[in-house]
């Protein structure tokens, strides 16, 4: 729906949909037989999104304009696999497609490959913005004070299939003052004024396959019984998780001019 209200002064739109998804493809990092870093496109299963979008602005006076966004975008893989989902939930056992309830690779009784049920990776379910814009002739009307403002928010973001490890929420707010022509601008600008510090983005390091590793003496070890010595969970080598992080709070001088 798109519509206009109050003699144009509000606009508002609304969206509302669903997708359904067959081999959703994504990023995955390896090693090459070199050992050097890569990554490949994998297949990861199909999924449906189902979502709502609501735009609105709405103008209080003709010099004040007020807007807000909202989209709700419900992910969710509704069949497939991933092999270092096994590797998690198994206590370390690499995944055999061909025989993919092999006991001998399920070290702790609880390995399971689906990844039916998670949300897709790196997708936040809300997304919401407010804005505010105000704008006057100054000084004869020869110049316009202007003013904006911004205030975003973004729930967290699942870092891979696994469900395991995500980014935090983010709330982001922003300010714009100053005073412009048809040809200039100068100003004050904040960015990032609630200082907000969750990772804008991260993703799961490389790892290393710890089925067949020698076990560490300890709880970090766990061997099933009737399985080969060989054959031990360890929980002692790190899993890491880099992300990027994101700019402190920035307050700056800008100067735009049109020629």
């Amino acid at each position: 729906m798109k519509s206009q209200w109050f003699d144009r002064r509000l606009v508002l739109n609304v969206g509302v949909f669903k997708m359904e998804i067959d081999a959703i493809q994504l990023t995955t990092p390896i090693t090459n037989s070199v050992g050097a870093v890569t990554s490949i496109a994998t297949n990861q299963g199909d999924g449906e999104i189902t979502g709502l979008e609501i735009e609105s602005r709405y103008a209080v006076t003709d010099d004040f304009t007020v807007g807000f966004t909202y989209a709700l975008a419900d992910t969710e893989f509704t069949n497939g696999i991933d092999d270092f989902q096994w590797q998690i939930t198994s206590g370390g056992g690499i995944f055999n497609p061909a025989n993919p309830t092999d006991p001998a690779r399920n070290l702790n009784g609880r390995g399971n490959a689906s990844i039916a049920g998670n949300p897709f990776p790196l997708a936040a379910k809300h997304t919401a913005s407010l804005t505010g814009d105000y704008s006057r002739p100054v000084f004869g009307g020869d110049y316009r004070l202007y003013v904006n403002t911004d205030l975003s928010y973004t729930s967290k973001k699942n870092i891979q299939v696994h469900n395991t490890a995500y980014t935090g929420s983010a709330l982001l707010a922003g300010a714009r003052i100053g005073i412009e022509t048809d040809s200039w601008r100068v100003g004050l600008y904040g960015r990032n004024l609630l200082n907000e510090d969750s990772l804008p983005g991260a993703t799961r390091w490389l790892h290393s396959y710890l089925f067949g590793v020698p076990a560490t003496a300890g709880p970090a070890a766990t061997l099933d019984p009737g399985l080969p010595s060989t054959a031990v969970a360890s929980y002692s080598l790190p899993r890491g998780i880099f992300g990027t992080l994101r700019r402190e709070r920035q307050i700056g001088l800008e100067l735009n001019y049109k020629f």
